[in-house]
């Protein structure tokens, strides 16, 4: 059944934290008078979900503002932009809309690669989602072949059999605190944050530090850290922020609900009909290589030659991106810091279907966390009580061996580990698929990781407009994680520009 979406006081003023519950946004958020009545003004879109096809390019008419990035926060600017009245362009650099949202449309059962899951207090996707029409479905949960098996240091040990494994190298207080819970269990207990825009504040400097250090001084040993290394979301223990990780804790505690759910046919239909509802072009396979910015106007370059010029830009483009292209006027210091060292979180994904519930031959849960090579082998792909697919989920320097091989081999060699690890899924599964965020050549990463002293030194001023260009993408938002992020950020760079206009 569709999702209702809860009714927003004012399009960018609030943050939802539960239905019909919202809490006021930071002043550098807030909506000004003259914008709310741009925005108020604007007509509605509506549209059905569809791929979108390339529309040719008005070559003599120039938009008020060209959008460079159709991912979910240029897309969403996009939209508010031309609801209050303003003329837009996008320019896409890949062949197709979406950005890091996207539906493995090759893979049986669709899984999603970027942009999982749509949580409960997402007010902003799930109500653009219900203004075109789509419907929203619960996410499946697992079902039979729930719970998962440790595989450490070459043994198989059930969960409850942790604490006094012989595989168990944890010495202290934490030797009892399974694997998987680890990392969270001890910093949710010490998360110093109490509102969503807190990790920016200096106040908290203190724990601006590599992460490893500060789980030493917590009594913490080099066995823990090498268990939560293996199969953390995050490339190194040794060097992201504690603040990293404290953010997207903070933000789950306002986001308490555990239901999630995802567009029906998937996540990419939002998206293709966010460009497709779009009244301006939205031009892809354009990259972007140089931006400049005067008194009178926006000029953008692509590769190919082709000059766009407009009032103003939004620029929504990973950091990975954003370093390739030149920018004039050159960004200030701490800005261009940022475009030059934010990090991003190495994701593969490898994808393989189910043929015999191997989990039956060797009586352990189908799920597999372990600190091999593989990392995290997922059930997934529920119909009924049994899972379909397998997701091999390889973070960090867990992804690098695997992103330096080519595909097909490198699906051949997740089947032929996988099963020397678990022998039962020998003749069980087969590839499917593979996708990596890291080599994709539009992304560089899964998204933005901040490291050591990166807050301290640039969160501030990262999103900062640069005369007429602006700045959006989920690396800038400050209160919201995932695809909520997006949309934050893509608001904010519009209503910058609606108190220009």
């Amino acid at each position: 059944m569709p999702v209702k979406s809860p009714r927003l006081p004012a399009p960018a003023r609030w943050f939802s934290i539960g239905p019909d519950k919202f809490l006021p946004m930071g002043d550098r958020m807030r909506l000004t008078r003259r914008a709310m009545v741009k925005l108020a003004g604007g007509a509605a879109l509506t549209a059905t979900a569809g791929a979108i096809a390339p529309r040719p390019l008005l070559a003599r008419t120039q938009p008020d503002v060209i959008v460079i990035g159709a991912g979910l926060s240029g897309l969403y600017a996009a939209r508010l932009l031309e609801q209050s009245g303003l003329t837009v362009r996008v320019l896409e650099g890949s062949g197709r809309a979406g950005g890091r949202v996207m539906t493995l449309d090759d893979i049986p059962g669709k899984p999603e690669g970027g942009g999982t899951e749509i949580g409960e207090r997402y007010a902003r996707v799930m109500a653009v989602a219900q203004e075109l029409g789509l419907k929203l479905e619960a996410s499946t949960g697992p079902g039979r072949g729930a719970g998962m098996v440790y595989h450490i240091g070459g043994t198989f040990v059930a969960p409850q059999d942790w604490p006094t494994s012989p595989a168990n190298a944890v010495q202290g207080p934490f030797r009892a605190m399974p694997p998987a819970q680890l990392l969270f269990g001890v910093m949710g207990k010490a998360n110093p944050l109490t509102d969503l825009e807190a990790w920016r504040d200096p106040a908290h400097a203190v724990h601006d530090i590599p992460l490893a250090d500060w789980l030493n001084a917590r009594g913490l040993d080099d066995a823990a850290l090498k268990l939560i290394d293996a199969n953390a979301n995050f490339n190194d223990v040794r060097s992201v922020s504690p603040l990293h990780i404290f953010r997207s804790l903070t933000f789950r505690t306002f986001q308490d609900s555990p239901k999630t759910f995802n567009v029906a046919g998937g996540n990419s239909r939002l998206t293709e009909a966010m460009a497709s509802a779009l009244k301006g072009d939205v031009v892809v396979n354009a990259p972007v290589k140089a931006i400049s910015a005067g008194s009178g106007g926006v000029a953008v370059v692509t590769r190919d030659g082709t000059r766009h010029s407009a009032r103003f830009a939004v620029v929504t483009l990973p950091m990975t991106q954003l370093r390739k292209i030149r920018l004039e006027p050159a960004p200030p210091a701490a800005q261009a810091a940022a475009i030059r060292e934010l990090e991003y979180t190495r994701i593969t994904q490898v994808h393989l279907g189910i043929d015999e519930p191997y989990w039956d031959r060797d009586g352990m849960p189908a799920t597999m966390w372990t600190d091999g090579p593989l990392d995290r082998v997922f059930a997934t792909g529920y119909e009924g009580e049994r899972p379909t697919r397998l997701t091999v989920w390889l973070n960090g320097r867990g992804a690098d061996p695997i992103d330096r091989m080519e595909p097909k081999a490198a699906l051949a060699w997740v089947v032929d580990t996988l099963a020397a690890i678990r022998p039962a899924t020998k003749g069980a599964v087969r590839p499917l698929g593979i996708n990596s965020w890291q080599r994709n050549p539009f992304a560089g990463g899964a998204y933005a990781e901040w490291q050591a002293g990166q807050i301290g030194r640039f969160a501030h001023e990262m999103a900062l407009p640069l005369g007429r260009i602006h700045f959006a993408g989920e690396h800038t938002a400050v209160l919201n994680n995932g695809m909520e992020a997006a949309m934050e950020s893509g608001e904010r760079a519009a209503l910058e520009i609606l108190e220009k206009a």
